[in-house]
C-alpha cells in the first residue's frame, strides 16, 4: 500500500498533500472504465440479488470458511477437522488459506461466511484490476491502455473461468501488487521496499491454492527479470533474497 501511495504522488500533477485528488483527476477515464467494468459485472452481488453459491464454493469453500470462523473466533489453529470426510488437517489442506488477510479481517468482525465469500471476490478482483493499472502505468503505458490491460487480466477466460474457486483469485489477484513491489525495489532497493515484496508475497503464499501460488511466483519472476535487465540493480538482488526470508 505504502508503494502505490508513492506511486500516486509520483504521478500527481503537484507532488503536494493533494497527490491523490489530482491522481485521480489525471487518470479519470482509465479508472472509470476499471470502476465501471466492476460494478458491471458485480452488480447482481453488490444489489444483493444474486449469490455465488455453486459447486465447489457450495461443496468445499463455504463449508470451510464456516468452519476458519469458528475456530478464529475461538483463538484456535484449525489443524484438524472431522467434518470433512474421515477428517482433514485444514491447515495442511491446501484448499483455501486460513490466514487470508481479508477473510481474518471479516471473520473478525463476524461477517457471515456466505456474505464473505461474495465480499471476498469482489473486493479481490478491485484490487487486481487497480493493481494491474497503477503498475502498468508505471511501466509508461498510456491510461487507455493500462486500464484495457487491468480490465483484460481481471476478467480474462483464466480468472472468470475460476471464479468459484476462491483459492485461485486470493492470490492471482494479488499479482500486480507483488509486480509493483518488485518494480518498486528495482527502480530504488531499501529495506522498507523488500519487506513490503516480501509481506506481499507471503499474503499470496498463505492465501491461495499451492499451484496457483507456484504460477503467480513463475510470472512475477518472469516480468521481474525482465525489468531487472531493463535497470540493472545489484543492490535488488541482495533485497530480493532478504524479502524471501520475510515471507517465509
Amino acid at each position: 500500500l505504502r508503494q502505490v501511495l508513492k506511486m500516486v504522488q509520483k504521478n500527481s500533477l503537484h507532488g503536494t498533500d493533494s497527490g491523490m485528488i489530482e491522481f485521480l483527476r489525471k487518470y479519470r477515464i482509465g479508472l472509470s472504465l476499471i470502476i465501471l467494468t466492476w460494478l458491471v459485472f458485480f452488480a447482481p452481488i453488490i444489489s444483493g440479488q444474486y449469490a455465488y453459491f455453486l459447486d465447489d464454493l457450495k461443496i468445499i469453500y463455504y463449508p470451510i470458511e464456516t468452519l476458519y470462523a469458528q475456530f478464529q473466533h475461538q483463538w484456535k489453529l484449525p489443524v484438524w477437522a472431522n467434518e470433512f470426510g474421515f477428517g482433514q488437517p485444514l491447515l495442511a489442506w491446501g484448499q483455501l488459506g486460513f490466514f487470508t488477510p481479508l477473510h481474518i479481517a471479516m471473520r473478525a468482525l463476524y461477517i457471515p461466511p456466505l456474505v464473505l465469500l461474495q465480499a471476498s471476490v469482489a473486493s479481490y478482483f478491485l484490487i487486481g484490476s487497480l493493481g494491474m493499472f497503477i503498475f502498468l502505468l508505471r511501466r509508461n503505458m498510456h491510461q487507455a491502455a493500462a486500464a484495457l490491460g487491468a480490465v483484460t487480466f481481471a476478467y480474462c477466460g483464466f480468472n472468470i473461468g475460476h471464479l468459484n474457486h476462491v483459492n485461485f483469485y486470493t492470490s492471482t489477484m494479488l499479482l500486480p501488487l507483488l509486480l509493483l513491489a518488485i518494480d518498486a525495489i528495482v527502480q530504488k532497493s531499501t529495506l522498507a521496499r523488500a519487506t513490503s515484496l516480501g509481506l506481499v508475497a507471503a499474503a499470496i503464499a498463505v492465501s491461495g491454492q499451492p499451484q496457483v501460488v507456484l504460477y503467480v511466483y513463475i510470472v512475477a519472476t518472469i516480468i521481474g527479470f525482465a525489468m531487472l535487465m531493463q535497470r540493472w540493480n545489484t543492490k535488488a538482488i541482495y533485497y530480493t533474497l532478504y524479502a524471501g526470508i520475510v515471507a517465509f
